[in-house]
């Protein structure tokens, strides 16, 4: 007769973190694949450049009065490298943030919740949303919106209190824990006899 030992519980997350994780690595995906796809928007991103320098104030240090087309071109390619560099280095902190929250961390949903949602931050694509309604391309303003979108959906799957919540998933058919024969065994063992007043032998007596 062999012994049982009962597997160890897995912790199950509840379904709403599991939808959370693919929305944000959806989101993760859909930002790179938006870093490359501005690439073949230069033309619309250098009117946009020189478009803000004009707004600028004459008194403004940052306007440039003599804004040469090769100084454009420097700063849209500067602008799409480092876009570009955002979303592949931000992208997979996001991924090891998802990794982590699927896993019962806490911690991890916050900070996926303070990427997404903080203004200042480049991660905060939950603003992107607003983007549908601008006046640029349409294949980059639906970008914008599916990036708000799904960043939104993390936000709010990652805010109910379900996804704060652990279900263990116990194996079917796993048995109760048994130490088998040997403890058995062990347990009817006859005690020895406790010794005689006199500190002789009980069998001696």
């Amino acid at each position: 007769m062999s012994d049982s030992v009962e597997a160890p519980d897995r912790v199950s997350p509840p379904r709403t973190v599991i939808l959370a994780f693919g929305a944000l690595v959806a989101n993760v995906a859909l930002s790179v694949v938006n870093a490359v796809m501005l690439w073949a928007f230069s033309d619309y991103l250098r009117g946009q450049f020189i478009k803000a320098n004009n707004k600028l104030k004459d008194t403004d240090k940052n306007k440039d009065k003599d804004y040469t087309l090769k100084e454009v071109n420097h700063d849209v390619h500067s602008f799409l490298t480092s876009h570009l560099v955002q979303a592949a280095v931000f992208g997979l902190a996001m991924v090891l943030f998802a990794i982590n929250f699927r896993r019962g961390k806490g911690w991890a949903r916050w900070f996926t919740v303070g990427l997404l949602v903080v203004p200042v931050l480049p991660t905060a694509s939950a603003w992107q949303l607003a983007g549908l309604g601008g006046n640029g391309p349409g294949l980059v303003r639906a970008m914008s919106a599916l990036l708000g979108l799904t960043a939104l959906t993390v936000v709010v799957l990652l805010m109910v209190p379900e996804s704060a919540r652990r279900r263990p998933a116990r194996t079917a058919g796993t048995a109760p824990r048994s130490e088998g024969p040997a403890a058995t065994a062990r347990g009817s063992r006859p005690s020895a006899p406790s010794p005689c007043r006199d500190g002789s032998s009980p069998r001696a007596a």
